[in-house]
C-alpha cells in the first residue's frame, strides 16, 4: 500500500530580508488527490501544476478550489528527492495579494492549464492545509513550502 503525507511551511519575510514568522502544519490529501494519484499510475493527467492561497478554511465540497482563493500560480521551484516532492512558491511583497492568508492547496491541472480559481472545474485539489492567519501586505513577502512524502506501508 502506498502512503502519501507531508507538511506545509509558510514563511513571512519583511522588506529587510528578515524572517518575521514561520509556521508548519500537516497537509491533508483530499479525496480528489487520492483519485489523481490513482489516475497518474495509469498515465492519466498532468500531476500537480498549481499552488494556491486563500482566506477560507476549507475547500469546497467539489475539491476544485479553496473557498476564498486569492492566488493560484505555478510553483516557483520543484524538487524531487527519493520519496519526497518539495514545491515552493514565492509571493513578493509587491504583489496585489494582501490580507489574511489562512489556507493553501496544491492542485493538479485537468487539461486547460489555466491559472484561475472558481471557474475551471478541470483543476482539482490534491492536498490542502489550514494555517494560523498570516497578514500579507505590501511590506511582507510569503514563501510557501509544500512537502509530500511517499512511502510503502
Amino acid at each position: 500500500m502506498i502512503k502519501l503525507d507531508g507538511n506545509v511551511t509558510m514563511e513571512e519575510w519583511g522588506l529587510n530580508g528578515k524572517l518575521l514568522r514561520s509556521q508548519c502544519a500537516r497537509n491533508s490529501i483530499v479525496a480528489s488527490g487520492l483519485n489523481l494519484s490513482r489516475d497518474l499510475l495509469l498515465g492519466i493527467g498532468k500531476g500537480i501544476q498549481w499552488m494556491a492561497i486563500g482566506q477560507g478554511l476549507t475547500t469546497t465540497g467539489s475539491d476544485v478550489h479553496l473557498t476564498s482563493e486569492w492566488l493560484r500560480q505555478a510553483p516557483t521551484s520543484k524538487l524531487l528527492n527519493n520519496n519526497q516532492i518539495t514545491l515552493k512558491l514565492f509571493v513578493p511583497a509587491i504583489s496585489s495579494v494582501n490580507g489574511n492568508v489562512v489556507d493553501s492547496a496544491i492542485l493538479a491541472s485537468g487539461g486547460k492549464g489555466i491559472a484561475t480559481s472558481a471557474t475551471f472545474p478541470e483543476d482539482q485539489v490534491f492536498a490542502k492545509v489550514s494555517l494560523a492567519a498570516i497578514t500579507k501586505s505590501e511590506f511582507v513577502s510569503l514563501v510557501l513550502i509544500w512537502v509530500v512524502n511517499t512511502s510503502v506501508r
